[in-house]
Order: structure tokens, then C-alpha cells, then sequence
């Protein structure tokens, strides 16, 4: 006889079958059940569907019940693994896991969530809840990794209150340290809502220590106009002159891209760039530098510490500058206008200048003050963004403080920011994520550090 039940479904949601399952199990004390089950991958063009294979150790202790799982793409194989166990031998779930290079999960603790690293010609992008055709996060640990929609899709409501398809994007931007280099689009957002938290100002770009984002735009040249469409206007004209000038430089990057092997659109390393950029007439180099001077005097630049917290609304055009390293959380759609940029765009073969002229909003952008939630006992809570679809806290925990976080919602995103973060009895390295999943009842914390740390919490709204 096999150690498990096979159940194969046209269900998307193989929920419903667990629990199913479990009220069985009454008077038993543990099941193996597999569910192989279709899966859409929204996220591709066309939405190809895959089989997934879902295995639960389920087990009825009294009035709880202990799921442990994992999620793979379907494999005949691994079942017939699993058929040659033999249960009189002592199969334990999580060992055999461990030798097919499955993670062994459970929705009563935390999620590892694996970075996943999106080249830009700016930097990169590190994603830890991404989900796009350019890039999908994972789950797990080392080797031992699934897709995080796969997981997700094993069980939606304990895990994320079904809310598996809108999960908060949680990612790091790491630009170059390089001026104009790890410059980013200067871009706005009509429906995305993102706030930034900054971690890092490289001392070489910045020695001073304090970095900058481009934020807006300047107030006092705004009042050198006759009416804020003529400065709409004043700002498009520069924008187009200095278009016109950086499609001419880059129409001769191009041919140095070619030469060296590279794509038209593949994101090169900096020292590759700069040396074709030396290669570009002194005269052609002087008037990309000078329009790029007048159109940058119409925005703004807010100075940038660590630490430092940046709420970005909806229609105000911004730019992170080189070198200043912060975590994101974002709304998670895929929306942007890119009114300008000081390199080739590689993603896109235009510029919305024009759309976006027209949407942007010209006054200078405030920054709400953070809202105190609790400061007692060596632990401080702040929120310090609110935004209708969610929102982000920092917490502070003094040296060898413990402290329990109240159950998630729907779930709630943790990254830890210094070294020292226990969570459930495990260490979170610096800039390591967790998913607290909706099934978790409390989540157990502790700095193990001398110093005062702190870390990132996003719940939905």
C-alpha cells in the first residue's frame, strides 16, 4: 500500500481538498495527501497552464492540526519515490524533501523569501516578491527553492489571505554608484503608490554622506513662468532638445555595442559603457552635458540620508540617484511614464514626455510625518507610510529585547535591516525577507545584537 493519496483535480485551488482531507483524519494521527492540480502562470504572455504537484504531511493532534508542505511542478517520478517508501521504515516529510531539493513549508511559520537579482542600465533590481515575465521570486533556502506563486497557489488563504495575485512588491534598488550611470528614469506613476526606505549612500559617490532623489520640481523656476502650462511647456522644449541629442549619442553607442557582441538592449557593465562614452566627440559629449544641465534646473532634488524615508504620490516624476541604496515597497503593477533619462532606455523605444507633461504634478511633494504606534519596553513601532493599498512600519528593538508581533491580516512582508534579527528561533541576515503567513497566530522576535536594530514591516491595508 502506498503512503499517500493521490487526488488528481481540474481545480485551480486545491484548498478545498485539504481541508476536506483533514476532517477525515479524525481519530488518525498523520496523511500524506498529494494534489496534482492545474496552475495558470499569469504572468506570461498567454497565461500557458502547468501542473503542479502539491504534497501535505498532514497531521490531527487533538484540536490543531500540523501541515507541513511543498509545491513542484508535476513529476511521475517523485511519486514513484514515494510509492517505495516503506512507512514501517520511519519516513519523515521532511527528509525526503530535503533529498528531491524541495523546501519543506509550513503556513504556521514564516516564508524565506530569495532574492532574485533584475539587471537595469542604471544597476539592479533585487526582487523578493516579484512576479513578472522578466523575473518570478522563490521561496526556500539554498537549493531547496519553488516559484513563490507556486507556493502561494498550494494554500492561498492560510498562507496569504487569497490575496496571491496582488502581493506587495518588495524588492532593493542598487544603483551604480557612477553619476548619471546609477541615475534612474526620471519617471512618474498614475495608479502605482511606492515609498522608499534608504539603506546605504556610497562614501566614493557621496562623501559627504548625504545622497539625493530627484523629487518634483523647482519651485522657484516654476515662478520664472508666466502660468504653469508655460512652464509644462518650457520643460517639454528642454526635454525634447536634449532627446534629440541623446538618441544622437546613442545611435553611435549602438554601433560600439555591436562591434563588442553586445544586444541593442542588453544591459552592459559600467566600465563598458564609460569607455564607448569616451569614444563619443568631445563637441557631441559637451552639448549632451549642457542640455542635460538645462533640463535638470527645472526639478528638484531632496538631499537623501540613511535612514531616510521617501513616499512617493502618484503623478510626481522621480529619479533615485547613483549610488543611494534603499528598499522599496510597491503597489504591484507594472505602470510607469519615463519623461527622461540620461542613458539609452532599454525596455522601451520611446519616451512619454508628451502623456506625461500633461499628468504631471507641479507641486513640490510633502512628506507625512511618521505615526508613532508604540514605544515601550526597548521596542518602538512607527508607521511610516499609509497608503490605501497598504502599509509599511519600521520597528525598532533595543539590545537583547524580545518582542511578539500581532497576527498578519491577510500577511505581512518582514525585511531585516541590521544584523542580529531573530525570527521564529532563526537569524535573518541583513536585507533577508520573510512572508508571515495569514495562518500564523504570532510571531515570535528577538534581537540578538549588542546594538539597536531594526527591520521593515508592509501589511495590505
Amino acid at each position: 500500500m502506498p503512503i499517500y493519496t493521490l487526488v488528481d483535480t481540474e481545480k485551480t485551488n486545491p484548498e478545498s481538498i485539504v481541508d476536506n482531507h483533514i476532517k477525515q483524519l479524525v481519530g488518525e494521527k498523520a496523511s500524506l495527501l498529494l494534489v496534482n492540480y492545474p496552475f495558470e502562470q499569469y504572468w506570461l504572455e498567454g497565461q500557458p497552464v502547468v501542473r503542479l504537484l502539491a504534497i501535505y504531511s498532514l497531521g490531527v493532534w487533538e484540536d490543531s492540526v500540523d501541515i507541513e508542505f511543498t509545491v513542484t511542478e508535476f513529476n511521475q517520478n517523485l511519486i514513484d519515490t514515494l510509492g517505495s517508501e516503506k512507512p514501517e521504515q520511519g519516513f519523515v516529510f521532511s527528509q525526503w524533501c530535503n533529498a528531491q531539493s524541495l523546501p519543506v513549508l509550513s503556513p504556521d511559520k514564516p516564508l524565506p523569501l530569495l532574492s532574485l537579482n533584475i539587471p537595469k542600465p542604471w544597476g539592479q533590481e533585487i526582487w523578493y516578491t516579484g512576479i513578472e515575465e522578466r523575473g518570478v521570486a522563490a521561496v526556500g533556502y539554498g537549493a531547496s527553492q519553488t516559484l513563490l506563486p507556486y507556493i502561494l497557489s498550494a494554500l492561498p488563504q492560510r498562507l496569504c489571505g487569497g490575496q496571491q495575485r496582488s502581493l506587495i512588491l518588495l524588492k532593493i534598488l542598487d544603483p551604480l554608484p557612477e553619476e548619471v550611470l546609477g541615475d534612474l528614469y526620471f519617471e512618474l506613476h498614475q495608479e502605482k503608490r511606492e515609498v522608499y526606505v534608504v539603506t546605504h549612500i556610497d562614501d566614493v559617490a557621496w562623501p559627504a554622506g548625504e545622497g539625493g532623489i530627484k523629487f518634483g520640481f523647482n519651485q522657484d523656476k516654476r515662478q520664472l513662468f508666466a502660468s504653469d502650462t508655460d512652464f509644462r511647456a518650457g520643460f517639454a522644449a528642454a526635454v525634447k532638445s536634449y532627446e534629440t541629442c541623446r538618441r544622437e549619442v546613442d545611435g553611435l553607442i549602438d554601433t560600439l555595442r555591436t562591434a563588442d557582441g553586445y544586444g541593442l538592449n542588453e544591459p552592459v557593465p559600467a566600465t563598458v559603457l564609460s569607455q564607448w562614452l569616451s569614444k563619443v566627440p568631445a563637441d557631441l559629449a559637451g552639448q549632451e552635458r549642457a542640455l542635460r544641465a538645462e533640463m535638470d534646473s527645472f526639478t528638484q532634488t531632496l538631499p537623501l540620508s540613511v535612514g531616510d524615508v521617501v513616499k512617493v504620490p502618484c503623478l510626481t516624476p522621480h529619479s533615485l540617484q547613483h549610488g543611494v541604496r534603499t528598499v522599496e515597497f510597491q503597489t504591484p503593477v507594472y505602470e510607469r511614464l519615463i519623461l527622461a533619462f540620461a542613458q539609452k532606455v532599454l525596455t522601451q523605444q520611446h519616451w512619454d514626455t508628451e502623456s506625461a507633461v500633461e499628468l504631471m504634478s507641479l507641486e513640490p511633494g510633502q512628506q507625512d510625518p511618521h505615526l508613532a504606534l508604540y514605544n515601550t519596553n526597548g521596542v518602538s513601532v512607527e508607521r511610516i507610510v499609509d497608503f490605501n493599498d497598504f502599509q509599511v512600519q519600521r520597528i525598532t528593538l533595543e539590545a537583547g529585547v524580545d518582542y511578539t508581533l500581532p497576527p498578519a491580516g491577510s500577511y505581512g512582508l518582514l525585511m531585516a535591516i541590521d544584523e542580529g534579527l531573530l525570527v521564529w528561533e532563526k537569524a535573518l541576515n541583513p536585507e533577508s525577507a520573510v512572508l508571515l503567513p495569514k495562518a500564523i497566530s504570532k510571531v515570535q522576535l528577538m534581537n540578538t545584537s549588542p546594538e539597536k536594530i531594526t527591520f521593515l514591516l508592509a501589511y495590505p491595508n
